[in-house]
């Protein structure tokens, strides 16, 4: 499970959510979203955790994308396991 969309859900599920959730107010909705996205993502960064190979010397998770590619500048993201 070592694939760029795991690591891209975790990052920006929270962002969505936090931007959909208030719209539900602070109904039951709403409250059973919250605790739904939170359980989600902390299985998704358990998930993540268990698969790390920590004897890889390389990066796992990573996600490269242009972002100015007429610079040279990607937009990068991995796991490295400085603090797994």
């Amino acid at each position: 499970m070592s694939d760029p969309a795991t690591l891209a859900t975790t990052l920006l599920l929270p962002a969505v959510a936090a931007l959909i959730v208030p719209l539900l107010g602070r109904s039951g909705l709403g409250r059973i979203a919250t605790m739904g996205v939170m359980l989600f993502v902390l299985w998704l960064a358990g998930s993540m955790f268990l698969a790390f190979d920590g004897a890889a010397a390389l990066p796992q998770f990573a996600i490269d994308q242009p972002w100015m590619p007429t610079l040279g500048i990607h937009l990068r993201f991995a796991v490295d396991g400085y603090n797994a």
